[in-house]
């Protein structure tokens, strides 16, 4: 994650998301059972989050903030197609790209 620049990833079944995957549920793993190598062999249908908050690609971006403000990633979806993933610096990046 980290060779990638990102900090939380989809899982996905075809194109719908069933769940994600962060930094802090890996964290969590490894604190839970610490020491253990077996820790990293466990599959990330054990540690992802199944309960997820999506926003429509069409909603305005100000509602994206609520979401951030509850400390999501938002999750954007076309109906029950999974698009991708908007994050706090995403957002940043797009007023800072249109301000120009």
């Amino acid at each position: 994650m980290r060779a990638a620049d990102v900090s939380q990833l989809p899982v996905t079944q075809g194109e719908r998301i069933v769940g994600l995957i962060d930094e802090s549920d890996i964290l969590a793993l490894l604190t839970e059972q610490p020491g253990e190598k077996a820790a990293f062999n466990r599959s990330v249908k054990d540690i992802m989050v199944t309960r997820l908050e999506t926003i429509s690609a069409d909603a305005p971006i100000r509602d994206l903030v609520p979401l951030f403000k509850k400390d999501y990633v938002a999750i954007v979806m076309d109906g029950v197609r999974f698009l991708g993933l908007v994050t706090r610096i995403d957002l940043i990046n797009h007023f800072r790209i249109a301000l120009q």
